[in-house]
């Protein structure tokens, strides 16, 4: 019972930070500049809460940080693709 409520607020935080970008980024919308610092932003935080997210349960390994890395490089450059 105890790890299901760690899970929650893990995937709370997970929550916030995922709902925090996408909502400053419609409120700068027309601020290319602004809008690429907030992708940006969101996705290195999304790329750290996984790794912590993993090494607080004791399941991380290299491939789980190469997959959260890769996952928050392709959102960049569809990102700037998008964007620009």
């Amino acid at each position: 019972m105890i790890v299901m409520k760690t899970h929650i607020f893990h995937y709370l935080i997970l929550a916030s930070i995922l709902f925090g970008g996408v909502f400053t980024f419609i409120f700068l919308a027309g601020n290319r500049n602004a809008q690429i610092a907030i992708g940006v932003i969101t996705s290195l935080s999304y790329v750290a809460w996984g790794i912590i997210h993993h090494a607080i349960d004791k399941d991380f390994h290299l491939k789980v940080m190469i997959e959260y890395t890769l996952i928050g490089l392709v959102a960049i450059i569809l990102l700037f693709i998008v964007i620009r």
